[in-house]
Parts: C-alpha cells; sequence; structure tokens
C-alpha cells in the first residue's frame, strides 16, 4: 500500500492514520513541527535528514494548521509518542525489533526492563553514547 502523503513547504508529510503505515524492515520515522522546520532552515544536515526520511509525521499545532491554512489538505497531528505506543502495540504479538540512542544509561536500562516485562516478543537494544558533535563510522556500525 502507498502511503498517502502531502506535500507542505518543500515537505513531504505522512497524511493517512497510523493504521495505514506501512513499515518497510528498516524504516526512518522523523517527525517535524515549526520549530525543527525554523531549525532546519538554518541546519542544512537536519534538513536533509528531514527530507530524506522515509516517513515525515506532522508533530505539533503548526504542522497541521499550517498545510490546512495554505493549501487546504486536512492531516493529524502524530506526536512520537503516539508513533511509539503504536509500534509497541503492533508488534507485541508478531515480535519485532526496537533500539533507543541516547539519554542516561540508568534511563535507557529502565526503558528496556518495562518494555521487556510489558512486551516479552520485542527485541529491546540501546546505546548511550558520550555526547559528540559527530558519531564515528565504528559508533554508527555498533548496532546495525
Amino acid at each position: 500500500m502507498e502511503q498517502k502523503t502531502i506535500p507542505f513547504v518543500g515537505y513531504s508529510l505522512f497524511a493517512g492514520a497510523l493504521g495505514e503505515f506501512t513499515p518497510k524492515s528498516k524504516t526512518f520515522i522523523n517527525t517535524i513541527n515549526l520549530h525543527s522546520f525554523v531549525v532546519a532552515e538554518s541546519d542544512v544536515e537536519f534538513k536533509e535528514s528531514l527530507l530524506n526520511s522515509d516517513v515525515l509525521l506532522p508533530d505539533g499545532i503548526g504542522a497541521v494548521l499550517g498545510p490546512r491554512f495554505l493549501t487546504g489538505h486536512k492531516v493529524k497531528k502524530t506526536a512520537g509518542a503516539n508513533l511509539h505506543h503504536y509500534f509497541l502495540e503492533n508488534f507485541k504479538s508478531k515480535g519485532g525489533k526496537f533500539f533507543y540512542l541516547g539519554s542516561a544509561e540508568s534511563t535507557l536500562n529502565k526503558i528496556e526492563e518495562k518494555l521487556r516485562a510489558n512486551y516479552p516478543g520485542i527485541h529491546v537494544a540501546s546505546y548511550s553514547p558520550p555526547y559528540k558533535a559527530t558519531f564515528t563510522d565504528e559508533d554508527n556500525q555498533k548496532y546495525d
């Protein structure tokens, strides 16, 4: 099934419901709101990341009202937390893999423990790298 998207100020926003979302084996998902749109205008790499997303979800009232006001297209806000919950529930019986990057190791450990208890069919891994402006090739390959 082809994903429903709409063009908006150079981006292709996902305009379907989560039940219509069709992930690939590895799917690069981002959310966009007014803040991320403004940041992307001065951060070329960040903008490239948004533009190269497999799915770009409207997250925030500005990402919902902007397209409606400027183009007449109606999109539904889909926060990252909603997407996360959707995938957890969707993969609860099928199994799947979830990877969490960032945050303190203690926080990631709590996330992993909770998910293993509530979603035993899901494989969970995480990585808490030391802060750095750029990841090395070794960092990027660690959990590929």
